[in-house]
């Protein structure tokens, strides 16, 4: 079976540790690449260009000083991004790969006018394996793939959608993507394998032509009106049998937009998630953050001095929230390590994702997976799509008939929108945590709402789908590969 993903992301991710969990080993084919694909995922560009396969004893990813500058020129780096200085003049900015301490992703070279005028790519290994050309205008122009030795081996013309492939002494035009991951997976003796992909983009083409018995698992949400491409594979699905919903609201808005006239099954498919453990029912909160923007922290210790709050960053902490460690409730680890990182996730059982700038280290993923209670603001959150709706808080205005409020119904032990609670966001999370630290219920129901939300579900479910979605025909050989 071949799983091919637009890009490797989380939930590229998310779906092909389902497909393992439900005993289904796929091979995994990413049309894009950053340079930093896992082991077992690969890319006709990396491949071609020999970038993919273990990393070596000496290999490793850029660290952000290491870019090579010309003569008397400057890096400075914070934890956020790096700039490259010809004394005070910005002629470059470093940006670091997601989640990772200052290891060198992309370099943007500019011209004096502050426009970027190319951009190099690193990749694992710690190589510049692409190019991107800008015009004045910022448009991409083109990009080339390098292998180690400097060698061009791919180049790419966005403008015409053309592909040049430079290998064994000849070279190679492809009309577009989808021709030249055709060809990729003709290569790799691929393109006989049943396929599911999960984009309407370059791998639907590519599954026009391939496989048998393909499924489309859809994991982007709907607007007012059905995708075209989505459109055309439902009045003539070719080699697709069924399509497999990963968002309970895009589910029900195809569901509605269809109205019963889909001629391929169309049906709810989430994800078998690896929780680490139980929820333990303990008093202690985590939030990690790179910003000391923390909205309400010192009211919520105030408030609830039997919860133990526990803040971490990557970096030095500022004065401002230095000063918050004085409360006796208050925990602050500046520049943790990872393995005290760990250790905070073992340990809290509620994460408050109620800082402002970006999410670090996955943080809210990975309080998901520990079974940690989510809980934040609407107009922070970093993950809408694990934080339930009721859990996101806002602030509630006209007598609170307006505005979000979480898990506060005490009498009937359910979890819902509380009526007639005004007040700020700070107000109303004060206010669930103190509910939720009180009733074992409450406590319960949060956990189960929050992995339906989530649509977690057993390998033996998501298989059974996967049976009638494929029609019999996706699955044949492949238990136990």
């Amino acid at each position: 079976m071949l799983l091919l993903v637009d890009s490797w992301n989380e939930k590229a991710r998310l779906l092909r540790d389902t497909l393992l969990a439900a005993g289904i080993t796929p091979r995994v084919v990413s049309v894009l690449t950053d340079g930093f694909l896992p082991e077992g995922v690969v890319s006709a560009y990396e491949d071609l260009i020999g970038g993919a396969g273990q990393l070596g004893e000496e290999e490793r990813p850029l660290y952000f000083n290491e870019v090579k500058i010309p003569p008397y020129w400057e890096i400075r780096g914070t934890a956020q991004m790096a700039q490259i200085l010809d004394y005070d003049v910005v002629r470059g900015r470093i940006f670091y790969k997601d989640g990772t301490r200052r290891l060198v992703k992309i370099v943007d070279w500019v011209d004096r006018s502050g426009k970027v005028r190319s951009s190099d790519h690193y990749n694992k290994y710690g190589w510049r394996f692409a190019q991107t050309l800008l015009d004045a205008d910022q448009r991409q122009i083109s990009k080339t793939y390098y292998t180690k030795e400097g060698q061009d081996r791919i180049t790419e013309d966005f403008r015409t959608g053309q592909i040049l492939v430079t290998a064994g002494g000849r070279i190679r035009s492809f009309p577009s993507k989808s021709a030249f991951i055709l060809y990729y997976l003709q290569l790799i003796g691929a393109a006989n394998e049943p396929v599911i992909y999960n984009s309407l983009s370059t791998p639907f083409f590519v599954s026009r032509h391939i496989g048998g018995g393909n499924i489309l698992f859809w994991q982007e949400e709907i607007g007012e009106d059905l995708p075209g491409n989505m459109k055309a594979l439902l009045t003539e699905p070719g080699t697709t049998s069924g399509i497999a919903v990963q968002s309970k609201a895009a589910y029900e808005r195809i569901a509605q937009l269809l109205a019963g006239k889909e001629r391929i099954p169309v049906l709810p498919a989430g994800f078998t998630y690896s929780f680490v453990r139980q929820n333990r029912s303990g008093n202690d909160a985590l939030i990690l953050t790179n910003s000391d923007q923390i909205r309400g922290l010192s009211e919520i210790a105030e408030a609830l001095p039997e919860l133990q709050l526990h803040v971490a960053a990557l970096t030095e902490m500022s004065p401002k929230l230095l000063s918050l460690g004085e409360l006796p409730n208050v925990h602050l680890y500046p520049n943790v390590k990872d393995k005290k990182a760990a250790q905070l996730f073992e340990r809290c059982d509620y994460y408050l994702d109620i800082n402002a700038g970006g999410e670090i280290l996955d943080a809210v993923h990975q309080a998901f997976l520990n079974n940690m209670i989510l809980l934040g603001y609407e107009d922070v959150a970093h993950r809408k799509d694990l934080i339930p709706a009721g859990m996101r808080l806002t602030d509630r205005v006209d007598g609170g008939k307006t505005g979000n409020s979480g898990v506060v119904s005490v009498e009937n032990g359910s979890q819902n929108k509380a009526e007639g609670l005004g007040g700020s966001a700070v107000d109303q999370l004060i206010d669930t945590l103190q509910r939720l630290t009180q009733h074992e219920t409450l406590r319960l129901e949060a956990l189960s709402t929050q992995r339906d939300y989530a649509m977690h579900e057993t390998p033996e479910s998501f298989l059974k789908k996967l049976e009638e979605l494929s029609k019999g025909g996706l699955l044949e050989g492949d238990l136990g590969r």
